[in-house]
């Protein structure tokens, strides 16, 4: 079972399933927490600046494979954040808690997610590989499909909810990539939209996997493809 965060922010085949500071070391700049974190079970993407969308997601995105977790704001104090306000997804329902909590100890190279549900210590990845890494046909066990461009351009379809997706990848402070996502011809005409859409990297031996999690309003869409060279 995987679980991935997304910060501020921001784990399945997507493709598939349904501030300033000071330079003290205890009140360090929100830009401290900002990178991508995982262990074997659990994956998250920190960005203490990010809050586009067609509504604020300046919380906290996570899955499990079958869930999708995110949080509506944060404060922060010393080397910690708190999230609270929970929104979450799964592939049959959307359930909101306003009272729900997460707490998150960082230090230079590890974070420790703490909720009354789990508890994740997770290490400090490298960034998401650069575009022309990720430029080609890609395929899942599954069968989708995704091409990307070299100008970023990409299209993702033949998954399980019969959706196309389509958009350019932009990579954001050199982390991770940012799409306006349109999704066409889902099976559930109510999934058809434009969705904000968030991409990373992470290797696993000598495999890339490009992780992405496209949400709108009350829908959330997200997954995996292992990237091909």
């Amino acid at each position: 079972m995987k679980i991935l965060i997304l910060l501020s922010f921001i784990s399945g085949a997507l493709f598939g399933c349904g501030g300033s500071g000071t330079d003290s070391t205890t009140k360090p700049s929100l830009l401290f927490f900002d990178g991508i974190y995982a262990n074997n079970d659990a994956f998250m993407l920190v960005d203490t600046e990010l809050m586009k969308g067609m509504y604020e997601m300046n919380g906290m995105i996570g899955s499990n494979g079958e869930n999708i977790l995110s949080f509506d704001g944060f404060t922060q104090s010393d080397n910690s954040m708190v999230f609270k306000g929970s929104k979450r997804w799964s592939n049959q329902s959307f359930y909101q808690d306003e009272k729900q909590s997460m707490t998150a100890l960082f230090s230079n190279d590890h974070v420790q997610t703490i909720t009354n549900d789990f508890t994740h210590h997770l290490l400090r990845q490298p960034a998401s590989v650069e575009l022309s890494k990720l430029v080609g046909t890609h395929m899942t066990s599954g069968g989708q499909i995704t091409e990307i461009r070299e100008e970023g351009q990409f299209t993702s379809y033949g998954n399980a909810l019969g959706c196309t997706y389509e958009g350019k990848l932009k990579m954001i402070k050199g982390l991770y990539y940012f799409s306006t996502v349109k999704v066409t011809a889902c099976i559930n005409p109510l999934m058809d939209g434009f969705y904000n859409g968030y991409f990373f990297t992470l290797k696993e031996g000598n495999n890339i996997n490009l992780f992405a999690i496209f949400h709108h309003r009350n829908h959330a869409i997200w997954g995996a493809m292992p990237i091909t060279p």
